[in-house]
């Protein structure tokens, strides 16, 4: 039986991360150093999807959004990112000056600046 993903404490929406951020985070040193100098892959997602933080799974749904972002730049993770928020409805908080610029241009979902 499938489990609803965890919520924050008076909060009605879950909080969760994209598998494509969990990825580019993990995957592109520069990033996973930037992030948490020194930790490795499995230390990285073990301390960054601790309650009440879940892991969104990618579903074809998402798969197919992140196709079709409108005048969307070419990186699959971001475009994976942007897409995952999109499908569940959810706002999604990010530092990246691409997704940034695109959304005030697009103003496809909520995005919140960091």
């Amino acid at each position: 039986m499938a489990t609803a993903p965890p919520r924050r404490a008076g909060s009605e929406r879950p909080l969760t991360r994209s598998g494509g951020g969990g990825n580019e985070a993990v995957l592109t040193p520069s990033n996973r150093h930037r992030l948490n100098p020194g930790t490795d892959e499995e230390s990285w997602f073990s301390t960054n999807l601790e309650p009440p933080v879940s892991l969104v799974p990618l579903t074809a749904e998402i798969s197919l959004a992140s196709c079709r972002l409108p005048d969307f730049h070419g990186d699959p993770a971001d475009r994976i990112i942007v897409a995952t928020a999109l499908s569940l409805g959810l706002p999604l908080i990010t530092a990246d000056e691409k997704i940034l610029q695109w959304n005030e241009t697009q103003r496809v979902i909520q995005v919140i600046g960091l």
